[in-house]
């Protein structure tokens, strides 16, 4: 029997269709994962077939198969004249025929005289979107009444279907998003290492290779981050961090990641040993991977280059024009601002940053309007707090470009005393945006492999029930 006009249009709806090929099920092989599902469906209604059947506008293709023969299960597919479960994505109903030849929905289908097929049940298999891909379905050669229990059973099996779906679609979005992820992390030049939080290094950078030596099949696995640290510095370090917390903190990956326990990214400099022996100083900031529950799944660390900033500074050390030469140099912003007559003076790189092409020193009210609203009353507190009590900051902000570009920076600044009273403010500028990336698309992603495991859990769990 034909379809009506606004079922028809439900088959072919575009959507519907893109959501089905997405899922890269069509025209796929046999997998385990459905297959358990039909056979279970088979024995525990007592039927000779049944089929995860998927819905395109011309045909229905079997994912899984149970009990059919012939033309039909050599081909793993039937033109939509042979297919009842064309009714089910039409209607998004379940369908249940216990009498084909006497069924006015269905009885002129030649499925009926050509299969065999006599009595009918099928539940809708909805994508993670909510839109019906196709049917699971059982299928009698004999006419049959299908009881509640039956149609109640068939409806938890495909919410089985489901989840195995569903499972396929977080399995591919993450690994999409670990291809970018992985893609971006790789075609930096910082140092890139992820741990997990007892410090087992999980992820080792081409940035990191680069800058140590060492392959990531070397690293990844097998060591903590201790084997690139000079053993001394780790031991200052402790004796430094055991003061500050007020116990007794050991060398070893703890000095690392203390700060990051308590919520705190740790910056600071160290110096990075290379597998041929050489030394590298580097500037290395941990920060805490936590999940949705706020609990530490692992650690990362990033780290630049510090010795073409080292020699910046040994060379600065000679030069009048402290400020300039800095951003010069080591591509950080420098700034100036007179307390008496509120003159505020930036560095070249301080206005490439604000993507400024005129030199043109701003006022302390136009520098303030860059940042974002929600970061400005903190820049804003941070400037009138230093004044007060001569105190510096140390912040990481937001703000908007000329250019209209949002990007991070880190603001810092102190102020230069003259018989103990602040005359002038003095401080550095420098875009972290790629650092901020950085972390941001490592904890996506393994927020990402998290709930895909999860995912994957519950679904066992489901089959052994």
């Amino acid at each position: 029997m034909n379809l009506p006009p606004t079922c028809r249009s439900t088959l072919s709806d575009p959507a519907r269709l893109a959501e089905l090929k997405g899922t890269k099920l069509l025209d796929s092989c046999a997998e385990v994962q459905f297959d358990r599902i039909t056979q279970l469906a088979a024995q525990a209604l007592k039927v000779p077939v049944c089929l995860v059947s998927l819905v395109d506008d011309r045909r229905q293709f079997f994912k899984s198969m149970v009990g059919l023969t012939g033309w039909a299960a050599e081909k793993r597919e039937t033109p939509l004249s042979y297919s009842f479960c064309q009714h089910v994505v039409a209607t998004g109903a379940p369908l249940i025929v216990e009498d084909a030849p006497a069924n006015p929905l269905v009885c002129g289908n030649p499925a009926i005289s050509e299969l065999g097929l006599k009595a009918y049940l099928g539940m809708p298999i909805r994508s993670p979107n909510g839109l019906v891909l196709g049917s699971l379905c059982v299928i009698d050669t004999a006419p049959r009444s299908w009881s509640p229990g039956d149609i109640e059973l068939l409806r938890n099996l495909t919410l089985l279907v489901e989840t195995e779906i569903l499972l396929r679609a977080a399995i591919a979005e993450k690994d999409k998003l670990a291809s970018r992820q992985t893609a971006l992390l790789h075609s930096t030049t910082f140092s890139v290492i992820a741990t997990s939080p007892d410090g087992v290094i999980e992820f080792f950078n081409q940035g990191a290779e680069n800058m140590l030596g060492y392959t990531s099949a070397e690293m990844v696995g097998r060591h903590t981050p201790e084997i690139m640290h000079d053993a001394e510095e780790i031991s200052v370090v402790a004796a430094e961090l055991s003061r500050q917390f007020g116990r007794d903190i050991k060398p070893g990956f703890e000095v690392f990641i203390v700060q990051a326990q308590h919520g705190d990214a740790d910056e600071r400099e160290w110096t990075y040993v290379r597998k041929d022996g050489g030394r590298l100083p580097v500037r290395l900031t941990v920060t805490a991977l936590t999940d949705d529950g706020g609990n530490v799944t692992g650690y990362l660390g990033i780290a630049s280059n510090e010795s073409e900033r080292r020699e910046a500074r040994q060379q600065l050390a000679q030069s009048n024009d402290l400020l300039g030469e800095m951003g010069k140099l080591a591509q950080v912003g420098g700034w100036a601002l007179d307390l008496q007559s509120m003159a505020l003076v930036w560095t070249r790189e301080t206005f490439r940053i604000h993507e400024l092409d005129a030199l043109e020193n701003p006022t302390i009210a136009d520098a303030v309007q860059f940042y974002t609203p929600e970061s400005r009353p903190r820049i804003e507190n941070a400037v009138r707090h230093c004044i007060a009590s001569g105190e510096g900051w140390d912040l990481e902000l937001t703000l908007i470009t000329a250019k209209g570009r949002r990007i991070w920076v880190r603001a810092q600044g102190r102020a230069v005393l003259k018989d103990g009273r602040p005359e002038r403010l003095v401080g550095a500028f420098q875009d972290i945006t790629v650092r901020k990336a950085l972390e941001e698309s490592l904890a996506e992603a393994r927020d990402q492999a998290l709930s895909a495991s999860r995912l994957k859990s519950e679904f066992l769990a489901n089959m052994s029930h």
